[in-house]
């Protein structure tokens, strides 16, 4: 397998495991706020938005991998 190949598996792997650790930590942002914690949610939330916008910048290097390869 050449390495264009595999780095666009790991990508792949990264994006959807980062996909999973938003999604939980938008549940437990839920759970909170109907918990009056919402100071705490809000952190949560706003960590959950930074890890989207990390994905999109994994999305753009795959981008990057399939044009060039």
């Amino acid at each position: 397998m050449e390495e264009a190949e595999r780095l666009n598996i790991l990508l792949t792997h990264w994006i959807e495991h980062n996909e999973s650790h938003i999604k939980s930590y938008r549940q437990w942002a839920s759970r909170l706020k109907d918990g009056k914690l919402d100071e705490v949610a809000l952190k949560i939330e706003e960590a959950a938005d930074i890890i989207l916008t990390a994905n999109k910048r994994i999305e753009e290097a795959k981008e990057i991998v399939h044009k060039t390869h």
